[in-house]
């Protein structure tokens, strides 16, 4: 995975994957970003670029982390709120698979779903330039009909983010 592009190559990637009561974080941990200031889409928020380049290197904490500084900026009950909490959710099921536990990240993964969906049908299928729903349908296989990925890669954001 190392050859997949960086939307800010600037920013080292941690060291290691946080995963919680395992291990510690990483000792690379670069400052907080701040998020855009609104006059600019929220797929060139550089809070949702470093959670994209975390989410697609397999740091689903970090991810997590990222995309929560904006989540907690966007107005309650509004179709991005709703986007980004299922973002942060698929992030922490991912993460609870990896830590063995399979049904916490099936509910959390069902939870995820119910707000993506709410949000694509308010902001269409591709919010960001990628189908959100095809996305899905990649994690799909690895939290339901899978829930142990095995060998197979973990799901990316396609990099025709806009």
């Amino acid at each position: 995975m190392d050859s997949l592009t960086l939307f800010l190559p600037d920013l080292p990637l941690p060291e290691r994957a946080y995963l919680p009561g395992q291990n510690t974080r990483s000792a690379i941990d670069p400052p907080p970003l701040t998020t855009s200031d609104g006059d600019h889409p929220l797929a060139e928020d550089p809070c949702f670029l470093r959670g994209v380049d975390l989410f697609n290197h397999g740091f689903y904490y970090e991810a997590h982390e990222a995309w929560e500084q904006i989540w907690i900026n966007l107005q309650k009950e509004t179709p991005q709120r709703r986007l980004f909490n299922g973002l942060i959710q698929v992030s922490a099921s991912l993460l609870k698979l990896r830590l063995g536990q399979p049904v916490p990240a099936l509910g959390l993964w069902k939870r995820a779903c119910r707000h993506l969906e709410a949000a694509t049908d308010k902001l269409g299928h591709s919010p960001f330039g990628f189908d959100l729903v095809e996305w899905l349908t990649q994690i799909e296989t690895i939290v339901i009909s899978e829930i142990d990925p095995g060998d197979r890669p973990p799901p990316i954001l396609p990099e025709t983010v806009q």
